[in-house]
């Protein structure tokens, strides 16, 4: 999410800064944030079963995001030993090409870029090995096209574009009962030919 659908109403995203970016930049802290914005509250112990982990570890990892306010206890809600979690934004952004430029941030902000890559690769390979109704299996998108010759002003103009469609479809949810939450993941990027895979 971005700060052009906050405007449009869609909740405030977190914009992070370097203190933020820290703390969200491990692998695992990318999967439970990721898990308590998509699938809502969750305690300690049940996004460990979720993730294969003990939960001393998920209880590391949520004081930490806590600790940031990236997340937050729901005081109402468990016990004094089951603590319930939620995210405290729909989303998050980073000003990436300034945090890459400045060597103070730029390991970080490549961990959590990577990171952020590699749960969207979880999600989508998540998908494929469940079971989901034909109508799913024909709707969904897979999409690569052929490589495209554009500078870096058509591509942020591809990008924009491509947040206004986005957007429309945010303004307008589905409300029949067949509807789920679907996650829309997109990647464009400069390729170097001749470079090592």
């Amino acid at each position: 999410m971005t700060e052009r659908d906050t405007a449009r109403g869609h909740g405030i995203s977190r914009q992070l800064d370097p203190g933020t970016l820290r703390a969200l930049a491990h692998p695992m802290r990318v999967q439970i944030l990721s898990l308590l914005t998509v699938e809502g509250p969750a305690t300690s112990a049940g996004l460990a079963d979720r993730l294969h982990v003990l939960s001393g570890s998920t209880s590391w990892h949520l004081s930490k995001l806590a600790e940031h306010g990236l997340i937050e206890e729901i005081p109402d809600r468990g016990t004094r030993r089951e603590r319930w979690w939620r995210a405290t934004a729909p989303g998050w952004s980073v000003d990436a090409a300034r945090y890459l430029s400045d060597p103070s941030t730029s390991r970080e902000t490549t961990n959590l870029l990577a990171a952020t890559i590699s749960e969207q690769l979880r999600r989508a390979q998540q998908f494929l090995a469940e079971d989901w109704d034909t109508r799913w299996r024909q709707s969904w998108i897979l999409e690569s096209s052929q490589p495209l010759r554009l500078d870096p002003e058509a591509l942020a103009a591809m990008r924009d574009e491509l947040r206004d469609v986005l957007a429309r479809y945010l303004d307008r949810p589905s409300s029949t009962p067949e509807a789920e939450t679907v996650l829309v993941q997109i990647q464009g990027f400069p390729v170097r030919h001749g470079e090592p895979a």
